[in-house]
């Protein structure tokens, strides 16, 4: 996998512009993230200071979620900016003690790599509850199929028809004695 850094040691003191692709070797590295695959554009804009490193990371394109209803795949855009803090100290106990909002750096580092944080922040971007959009007429884009199985399956469990565990029906009948 291609890492994402960016080298900062010569640069002067001004804003800068980096761009990077985000396919499908990126979301391997990741095998427990959501995404199987997805093509993304990271545009970093750096402004540089003396001992601080000021990105806004902006992430735009499209990645492929499994839905939690059908297990189908679909496209799902995503489109945000983050801002990163980045300050460079001298001194250890400074670091040591990070804050959430800066990050620390020793001042003898010369590159920055990017790569963890990208991947955090598009997690934090991804839906909690990942399902197809509502399609034509509100009608549910869900594979159809799929959805007739799980629709036989809430009617059998409605009408009683599926077959009770008789390990269950035991307990039952302990629980309406007491």
């Amino acid at each position: 996998m291609e890492r994402i850094k960016v080298a900062f040691s010569g640069l002067k003191n001004k804003e800068y512009d980096f761009s990077f692709n985000i396919g499908d070797k990126f979301f391997e590295h990741y095998p427990a993230l959501a995404i199987q695959k997805g093509d993304l554009t990271l545009n970093a804009h750096l402004d540089k200071r003396e001992n601080a490193l000021y990105f806004t990371l902006i992430i735009n394109g499209n990645v492929y979620l499994q839905c939690d209803r059908c297990l189908d795949f679909f496209k799902y855009q995503l489109d945000f900016d983050k801002l990163l803090y980045i300050k460079r100290s001298e001194s250890v106990q400074e670091i040591v003690e990070e804050s959430d909002d800066v990050l620390l750096l020793p001042s003898d580092w010369h590159e920055i790599d990017l790569t963890q944080y990208v991947y955090e922040f598009i997690m934090l971007e991804l839906p909690i509850k990942r399902v197809h959009e509502m399609g034509v007429g509100e009608d549910i884009a869900c594979n159809n199929n799929i959805m007739e199985i799980l629709k036989n399956q809430n009617q059998s469990v409605e009408n009683g028809k599926e077959e009770i565990d008789p390990r269950w029906e035991a307990l039952k009948k302990l629980k309406d004695k007491i």
